[in-house]
């Protein structure tokens, strides 16, 4: 029987759970102008798509999106 975990404050932070932002994306990561147009929310919805779903287990880029985000918030 699989034990239910609480939440942690990273888990909150990142959206999931911790074992999948230690996990690494097998995709390449989207470039620059892609994550440029996701932050605008640009892209085409199919694109969108993609790109969450490579955050969902790509740490790294999820962390660029989210500290991308905060300074945009700054300005």
């Amino acid at each position: 029987m699989k034990q239910k975990k609480s939440s942690t404050w990273l888990e909150l932070v990142y959206g999931g759970t911790i074992e999948e932002g230690l996990s690494t994306s097998k995709e390449a990561c989207p470039g620059h102008n892609d994550v440029a147009a996701y932050l605008d929310k640009k892209l085409p919805i199919a694109r969108r798509k993609e790109v969450e779903g490579h955050m969902a287990s790509c740490r790294e880029c999820r962390s660029e999106v989210l500290e991308l985000r905060r300074i945009l918030s700054s300005c």
